[in-house]
């Protein structure tokens, strides 16, 4: 078996453990109206301990928000929240972060993303889903791991490498490099150092369906 698929199986194992003993879904759902596992994690697509989670609300409510973080609080283990305003942006959102957070051999960065627009998520998933071959799968890890061995895991969003792989049949760097180039995106810009794991000028937003 290729090493990145090892690495990425365990990840997902590891995830699933997580998500089992520390009920974050649960405690989310108490707070915000639908609450989906979503991104590498929800189709065995990881390269790194992170965790992304979808808080879809009819309306943003700031207590809501407060009120999570507070119970998150209690979990001794949480000992990094960080909370990213952006109820003031022309699209408003929130982003809760639990940084650091030591399980199974990994420090885990789990994200919440509370937005009253998330409505492609889960299709979006689908999609990915019904494209992903072994081969594929092997090409976009291969993509994620060159995106965070050259630190620029900020720079390419992950719906990108979906692209170019399922969609256009990408397989190699050099023709993913062109591929971002034909989006505007610098294939070789690098993420700005010295700033926290995630920047919220930077936030995933849902791509469109179909990418």
């Amino acid at each position: 078996m290729n090493n990145l698929t090892t690495k990425a199986d365990g990840l997902y194992e590891k995830s699933n453990k997580l998500l089992d003993v520390f009920p974050f879904i649960q405690v989310a759902s108490k707070y915000f109206n639908r609450v989906t596992l979503v991104g590498s994690a929800s189709m065995n697509l990881m390269t790194d301990a992170d965790i992304d989670i979808d808080c879809e609300v009819d309306k943003l409510d700031k207590n809501a928000v407060t009120n999570f973080v507070n119970e998150l609080l209690d979990y001794k283990e949480c000992r990094k929240v960080i909370v990213y305003n952006q109820f003031f942006d022309e699209r408003p959102y929130c982003i809760v972060n639990i940084e650091r957070f030591n399980f199974a051999g990994e420090k885990w960065i789990i994200t919440f993303f509370v937005s009253t627009n998330l409505n492609n998520t889960t299709e979006l998933a689908q999609q990915i889903k019904s494209k992903l071959i072994p081969e594929k799968r092997i090409t976009i890890l291969q993509f994620k791991e060159y995106r965070q061995n050259n630190k620029q895991k900020r720079s390419i969003a992950s719906h990108l490498i979906y692209e170019a792989v399922l969609n256009k049949d990408i397989t190699t760097i050099d023709d993913f490099k062109t591929f971002l180039s034909s989006k505007d995106v610098d294939p070789n810009k690098q993420d700005e150092k010295n700033l926290s794991s995630f920047r919220p000028s930077e936030v995933r937003l849902p791509a469109p369906v179909g990418f």
